[in-house]
């Protein structure tokens, strides 16, 4: 079962590959079982395998100034993880997003509500107001 985990997490680590960091855990924790001092029990690791789910994979698409930028990340959902889209956004991507409006961004990135994108399946939009101006920021759940 060891042998079994280790490829496992190497698969997991490898570019392109998209694990929760829960279910990263789980398969370090498997591929090590038993092997350090105060290891944690198999039984244990398995009894919270069924906790883990597949997390899907959002795309976001961050629309301000006449600019866009793209971002993923996987997560449980599309709403609480705005720093994937918010404070990774390089500096050349969106050329009006000042620092003093970056600051302001990763303030507001949590305000508001994404609403379902009517029509289209798996699909959420969310507006805020950044410098006088809109930003947009589309989520798509592009791998579930």
């Amino acid at each position: 079962m060891r042998a079994v985990a280790a490829r496992a997490l190497a698969l997991s680590r490898a570019p392109g590959i998209a694990v929760s960091d829960a279910e990263g855990q789980l398969w370090s924790g498997l591929a090590n079982l038993g092997s350090r001092p105060g290891a944690v029990g198999r039984d244990r690791l398995l009894s919270g395998l069924h906790k883990i789910r597949a997390v899907p994979l959002f795309t976001y698409i961050v629309s301000y100034g006449g600019a866009n930028h793209v971002a993923q990340g996987s997560h449980s959902n599309f709403t609480g993880f705005a720093m994937t889209w918010a404070s990774n956004i390089p500096t050349t991507a969106l050329p009006s997003l000042t620092p003093v409006l970056r600051n302001e961004l990763v303030h507001k990135a949590y305000r508001g509500t994404f609403s379902e994108v009517s029509g289209v399946k798996h699909v959420w939009r969310n507006s805020l107001e950044l410098g006088g101006r809109e930003m947009t920021v589309v989520a798509v759940q592009t791998e579930r």
